[in-house]
């Protein structure tokens, strides 16, 4: 699989933008919730934008801070929509403690078939059980191995690779 090399200002660039479009938005987000590992940075990136507080999740374990989302506008953050599983089981968790609305965003979207489904858009189609009032992208890509900045051993050799 060929990979594919990002930097912390691409990512930076792409929380702006991505930050605008949910700004314009008729959805506007009372909290953050950052999916542990990969959320965490572009989470934090938004919030600057957003003004709103962050929670967090880790992968493995989802506590009580999704019980306490009720009545609120939680925006999912994670950094790649690749198999959907890990993005559809937190939508399915946070959706038990009945917030107001469910927005998901990602850096990165895989274009290629979901475990859990094609279906969620930013007109959200057809109703599942487990859906998203909103589903945001900072960009498209094909399916290849994304290489983020805080995996990195050696800064200046990733920035180099993804120039």
């Amino acid at each position: 699989m060929s990979k594919q090399y990002i930097t912390y200002n691409q990512i930076h660039k792409l929380c702006a933008e991505s930050a605008n479009k949910i700004l314009s938005s008729d959805f506007t987000p009372d909290v953050i919730l950052a999916i542990g590992g990969g959320g965490y940075i572009p989470a934090r990136i938004l919030r600057t934008f957003l003004k709103v507080p962050i929670k967090s999740v880790s992968l493995e374990l989802y506590d009580d801070i999704t019980d306490k989302m009720g009545d609120s506008n939680v925006l999912i953050v994670d950094e790649v929509d690749d198999t959907r599983s890990t993005l559809y089981t937190c939508v399915e968790k946070v959706l038990e403690s009945k917030p107001k609305k469910v927005g998901a965003f990602v850096l990165y979207n895989k274009l290629k078939n979901k475990h859990k489904g094609n279906h969620w858009d930013n007109e959200k189609a057809e109703k599942d059980h487990v859906n998203v009032d909103h589903y945001l992208v900072g960009a498209e890509v094909d399916d290849v191995w994304l290489v983020y900045p805080w995996e990195a051993l050696d800064i200046d050799e990733h920035n180099s690779k993804a120039q």
